[in-house]
């Protein structure tokens, strides 16, 4: 069921006894537009013709070529306005760069003004991601264990050791060796 005159062609063998089903079928247009190009294929959803070194041709692109009178650059993508890959009447089709074909695929979703968890500052995240303000608060609000103060740390370990410390906060000696290196305290 290969037949390109006004009708349907089949993705694969397989059809029905009622015919193919919609799934497998795509309806292509009834006259070629470049009928000197040779047969046409449907490939990704688009219509495309072969170039004689095997390069793929796709149609809505030659179209906006035959309409500006220019080649388009790589970085020019042709956008069906409809959504419908094989309509490419050209009145359907405008020429994009590859920011605004983006833009029109994938808007931009409005980010709100978050408040830190930990400073409760309230700032303008660049990404809906970003739960801190900065990346001091993003370190202190990832800590699993609340931290004594410098001062109360020094005074835990001297008059005990830093095995017992560690025991009581529930981390490694490790941990509490690196808690009295690190300058940066809340």
């Amino acid at each position: 069921m290969s037949q390109i005159r006004g009708t349907l062609v089949a993705r694969d063998s397989t059809v029905n006894a009622a015919g193919a089903t919609p799934s497998q079928v795509r309806i292509l247009p009834t006259e070629p537009l470049f009928p000197e190009m040779g047969k046409r294929r449907i490939v990704n959803g688009y219509i495309a013709y072969w170039s004689r070194n095997r390069q793929t041709l796709y149609e809505h692109r030659l179209v906006m070529e035959n309409i500006i009178n220019r080649k388009l650059s790589p970085n020019e993508h042709v956008h069906h306005i409809n959504g419908n890959k094989m309509d490419n009447n050209p009145s359907n089709l405008e020429v994009l760069t590859n920011k605004e074909h983006s833009a029109k695929h994938h808007p931009k979703k409005e980010i709100h003004p978050k408040k830190c968890p930990t400073c409760l500052k309230i700032f303008n995240p660049s990404i809906n991601k970003i739960k801190y303000c900065s990346s001091k608060c993003a370190c202190f609000g990832r800590r699993k264990v609340e931290r004594p103060s410098l001062e109360d740390l020094k005074i835990l370990v001297s008059q005990s050791n830093r095995c017992k410390v560690a025991r009581d906060f529930g981390v490694s000696e490790t941990a509490v060796r690196k808690w009295l290196k690190v300058k940066m305290y809340k």
